[in-house]
């Protein structure tokens, strides 16, 4: 059935992506419910909770998650920050003649970034009725899709046109997939990260190895950066202050980290999804500098595409 997609087909279900992803609140919502339904079926069916108190009860624990996470790695930050702060006041990490000059040269930065922060308030405040209102979209979008979801997981595609509707599921179906593929990897991934650096942290006698390894595995999370966002700072930091051996192990770790990192991935995607990492790289990249952060979500839908015809051109 699927062998085989007309162009026309294939435009109109693009045209519906791009205005799902102009109305992103609405389409969060959505997909988002889509994930979290077999948690409000089984309040409801096991629990026999009311459908309207299992999906609000299920919205609000999305929320209370969303939140202590965000809490999470805010206080992990400053608590990260605030050590550093400590350490360069009582001179731990400054025992070099450079050491002044750097701090200087910080205290500076951090005024410049304060300057700026006070100069873009107006514009953030201003944002924040749009913020709040798309917000409160996403909620109400949550909320109908969770309990509209008791009655056919699928149901956004009953207003689909029907020439593209059994289309349009099965994309569905293969990107929601791979969505799941990619969050098991990433979390896998996500947790070696953690035990190799909380190990190499441990091994070189850093302040709060375990502090440090939780910030800088959450910084693994943002795409095409990673751990090298905060390792590579690290690494020309004690190279400045004359302790070339904690930089030459940071550089060793990373190192490790890397070669791990890189060689479990391609045998857990090979072993998902069969193909070769370097497709699905390229694929997210794109998503993500045409479309933003948002490109994360419509990644899986490209990827799906892909799939399809390069099967139908291998039959």
């Amino acid at each position: 059935m699927f062998q085989k997609i007309e162009w026309k087909k294939m435009i109109l279900i693009l045209l519906i992506i791009g205005i799902a992803f102009h109305a992103m609140p609405l389409t969060a919502g959505i997909i988002v419910a889509y994930f979290l339904s077999p948690i409000s079926l089984f309040l409801t069916n096991r629990l026999k909770i009311p459908r309207i108190f299992s999906t609000l009860l299920t919205l609000f624990l999305f929320c209370l998650i969303a939140a202590a996470s965000a809490s999470i790695f805010l206080t992990l930050t400053w608590l990260q920050i605030k050590d550093t702060i400590y350490l360069l006041q009582q001179g731990t990490l400054l025992d070099s003649p450079t050491s002044n000059q750097i701090l200087s040269a910080l205290d500076r930065q951090l005024i410049l970034y304060m300057e700026k922060i006070q100069t873009t308030i107006p514009s953030i405040l201003s944002e924040i009725p749009t913020k709040f209102f798309e917000f409160v979209l996403f909620c109400f979008a949550l909320f109908f899709s969770l309990y509209e979801s008791f009655r056919n997981r699928y149901w956004i595609f009953d207003f689909f046109p029907r020439k593209i509707k059994k289309e349009a599921l099965f994309f569905f179906q293969k990107s929601t997939s791979l969505l799941t593929i990619f969050v098991k990897i990433e979390t896998q991934l996500l947790l070696v990260t953690f035990v190799v650096l909380s190990t190499g942290f441990l091994i070189i006698g850093f302040h709060s190895p375990l502090q440090a390894s939780s910030l800088i595995t959450l910084a693994d999370l943002i795409p095409f950066i990673g751990t090298g966002m905060i390792l590579f700072p690290m690494i020309v930091y004690f190279i400045l202050i004359d302790s070339k051996m904690i930089a030459i192990y940071l550089t060793c770790l990373y190192c490790i980290l890397i070669i791990i990192r890189q060689l479990l991935e391609n045998y857990l995607w090979a072993n998902s999804v069969h193909t070769r990492p370097i497709i699905t790289f390229f694929i997210g990249a794109a998503s993500i500098i045409f479309f933003g952060i948002y490109g994360l979500i419509l990644s899986p839908i490209f990827l799906a595409t892909y799939y399809h015809f390069t099967s139908n051109n291998e039959r």
